[in-house]
């Protein structure tokens, strides 16, 4: 055991979903939540076109031979992940050297996605059980969840800041590395708002 007993969370794409149902079960642990582009705050039409019936055993039988092919994974990265950056090598090597363990996960994180997207009860359609710090970021450019989601999020948590970040994709890991530490960094020392009943701002840069 770590002896852990408060922490920041943060969460990116799907791990934002993890993350914002996590902080409900654990909530008095949680000192602050930070979601990176987050699944669950809306509907995804690129996964949910991936899961139509007529779609999907097409993508399944596929998706072993594009994750092995590299220009298909640097491509797809480029595009969808990286804001038209090449990826980092030793992902693309990851990724093709383990294709066929990949299928499965790829498999169910789509099918989570969907879900968590159409669910009645679904982030966006309800108010989080948390009145702790919340912290959004989207990049402008983001082609996997849409930067519209962050009133998702303001819905489901009043008192958060969201902020978008011009020029950026999906992953501010590689594309914006020290604001997003800073963003952390600050984010762990915030003190905890008084109730849920602050309104969401907007802030961009």
């Amino acid at each position: 055991m770590l002896g852990v007993e408060r922490f920041t969370l943060v969460g990116h794409s799907l791990g934002g979903a993890v993350a914002a149902a996590l902080v409900e079960l654990i909530p008095s642990q949680v000192s602050s939540l930070v979601l990176l582009a987050p699944a669950g705050f809306g509907r995804i039409p690129l996964a949910e076109a991936a899961s139509l019936p007529g779609l999907r055993n097409v993508v399944q039988a596929s998706l072993p031979l594009v994750l092995a092919n590299r220009r298909a994974v640097t491509a797809a990265f480029s595009r969808m992940v990286t804001n038209g950056e090449t990826p980092e090598p030793d992902v693309v090597e990851r990724i093709t050297k383990r294709a066929g363990e990949l299928v499965a996960g790829a498999r169910e994180g789509t099918r989570a996605v969907v879900e968590a997207g159409r669910r009645t009860d679904a982030f966006y359609r309800r108010r989080i059980d948390y009145d702790g710090p919340v912290v959004a970021v989207w990049g402008d450019h983001d082609r996997l969840v849409p930067v519209a989601h962050r009133h998702g999020v303001e819905r489901a948590c009043p008192q958060a800041r969201v902020q978008v970040w011009y020029g950026m994709g999906h992953n501010p890991v590689t594309e914006r590395f020290d604001d997003l530490l800073a963003l952390v960094g600050k984010s762990s020392t915030a003190a905890r708002p008084a109730r849920r009943k602050r309104s969401g701002a907007l802030t961009a840069f």
